[in-house]
């Protein structure tokens, strides 16, 4: 079973930041006794995940035509510049190796995920291959 947070608020004002301190003693007093466990309790500065707009382009644009270019599968497109950006991870499973990519995509911060884009459209460039930025006109035979 994959645990969800008991209390999540990202704080932009002070009154925010007292209501979440209030839903933190109501989260703790009961759920210490619910569970008959502690909580943890983490505060870091706010940072923003990539937006739905940049996921979008990277897998309906970017890897769709170097799909149509190569005639690789986006998911195989996916997990290679995953590991070629992020670097390996070599795994024995039931004898045999495998890679797998270090990191995903999916946790990346926004500027993060701009420097991947950024990566995999180069790449893409190295084989010829042109990716129209954001918001421009796409090429008609690819699709929706």
């Amino acid at each position: 079973m994959i645990e969800q947070p008991l209390f999540k608020k990202v704080c932009k004002t002070e009154k925010e930041w007292d209501s979440a301190l209030m839903a933190m003693q109501f989260c703790g007093a009961d759920n210490i006794n619910k569970y008959g466990r502690p909580i943890e309790i983490t505060v870091s500065l706010y940072k923003r995940k990539r937006t739905d707009q940049q996921n979008r382009y990277l897998f309906g644009v970017v890897y769709a035509i170097i799909s149509q270019e190569t005639g690789n599968e986006v998911n195989d497109l996916h997990e290679y510049f995953l590991g070629e950006f992020f670097g390996w991870e070599e795994l024995e499973i039931m004898g045999r190796k495998r890679l797998r990519p270090r990191e995903r995509s999916a946790k990346q911060i926004k500027a993060r995920f701009s420097e991947y884009l950024e990566f995999v459209i180069s790449k893409a460039a190295g084989l010829g291959i042109v990716i129209p930025p954001p918001n421009h006109d796409l090429p008609d035979n690819l699709g929706s």
